[in-house]
């Protein structure tokens, strides 16, 4: 999360793609996918729980990282950075992330189970909510 802050506050895309590589949220959203698939509503429940956390922590992350990041950063005038905006408004991110990462749980579920493991990597980057999470604190 201070990776995706770091990021966000620097308009650094190099920095906010470094955070989705090491976001641990994508495995509550692959519990919450093997729980949905194989009808086993306690993992999905548990998934679905720390996937909730998960965005609530990045969400106080950003809010933590980004207000004293505001007043004592030397980019005070172009504040909301590029990085920032290009996300989109503050709330409708993260509902917009949830239909990706549904998607990509789906993805990373099949990569799994089937030979497919070098595909996990990428489907981790191109759904983490990380970001956007920690983007909505910051906006």
């Amino acid at each position: 999360s201070c990776i995706a802050a770091g990021g966000l506050g620097t308009d650094s895309s190099v920095a906010v793609v470094a955070s989705m590589l090491v976001s641990p949220i994508m495995g509550p959203v692959t519990a919450l996918t093997f729980g949905v698939t194989m009808r086993n509503k306690a993992l999905a429940w548990i998934g679905f729980r720390n996937e909730c956390f998960s965005l609530i922590g990045c969400v106080i992350i950003g809010i933590i990282v980004g207000f004293p990041w505001l007043w004592f950063t030397s980019n005070r005038g172009n504040w909301p950075t590029a990085q920032m905006t290009s996300r989109g408004t503050p709330w409708w991110i993260l509902i917009d992330g949830a239909f990706i990462a549904a998607a990509s749980g789906i993805g990373v579920g099949l990569s799994l189970v089937g030979e497919y493991t070098t595909v996990v990597v990428g489907v981790a980057i191109s759904a983490s909510l990380l970001p956007p999470a920690v983007n909505c604190g910051m906006l």
